[in-house]
This record gives C-alpha cells, sequence and structure tokens, in this order.
C-alpha cells in the first residue's frame, strides 16, 4: 500500500470487521483509519469500551478471530490499534465529527481538533 493511500480494499475490511463486531454485540463506539506519518503507516484506531488494561489481550483475541473466522482481507491485527473512548485522538475526533452506523465515512485531512493534529483519517464511526 502507498504510503500516504490508503486503497478501498483496506476500507472494505475495515466496514466488514464493523459488521462482524456489530453482530457479535461487541461494542466499538468509534473507528477510523489513521495515518501515522512517522511511520509511514495506516492504522484501524477502534474505540471499545474493554479496552483497558485488565482486557485488552482479550479483546485483540475477539478481533483476532472476527477477522480469522469471516475471511476479511486486506487487514491484519498488525494494523489494529485498540483505544479507550478516553483516548486523546479518539476524543477529539468523537467531539468534531459525528459519523452513525453505515454513513459514508468522512475524510479529515491537514487538520487540528484542540491539541490533536490529524495528517489524514478515514472515519468510518463516531459517536
Amino acid at each position: 500500500m502507498d504510503a500516504t493511500e490508503l486503497v478501498e480494499k483496506n476500507k472494505l475490511a475495515a466496514r466488514k470487521l464493523l459488521d462482524v463486531l456489530d453482530h457479535w454485540q461487541v461494542p466499538v463506539s468509534t473507528a477510523f483509519w489513521l495515518y501515522v506519518g512517522n511511520r509511514g503507516e495506516w492504522k484501524l484506531v477502534l474505540a471499545m469500551p474493554q479496552a483497558n488494561v485488565n482486557q485488552i489481550n482479550q479483546t485483540y483475541d475477539v478481533i483476532a478471530k472476527a477477522l480469522e473466522t469471516n475471511d476479511i482481507r486486506g487487514l491484519s491485527l498488525r494494523q489494529i490499534d485498540i483505544r479507550t473512548s478516553s483516548d486523546e485522538t479518539v476524543t477529539a475526533i468523537s467531539k468534531a465529527i459525528h459519523v452513525k452506523l453505515h454513513q459514508t465515512p468522512v475524510r479529515l485531512s491537514n487538520s487540528g481538533i484542540g491539541n490533536v493534529v490529524i495528517e489524514d483519517a478515514y472515519i468510518f464511526r463516531s459517536t
């Protein structure tokens, strides 16, 4: 994948993962692809209530199972960053942009929200 271009298969894979997690009733309050410029890569950020220190491994296990059992291509566990809803970037995006389930993703580029700078992001869900 081009360092600055998020290809369609990655966007579709993220949407499919969110659909599976919704079906499994795994809560995801905010979901977005975030370009991490200093590492030259995209990360799928999932804000989840269970993303605390004590449950982070179990949360990644659920994500891994969803990817594996649903043949979700274009997305690996290494690309996923699970965060709490109180994470600074998640909070900034949630306050600024609202995207509901199955709405067209919103692209945010070269923007500052409070103390957070967003180089590039595709926001799938933000409540």
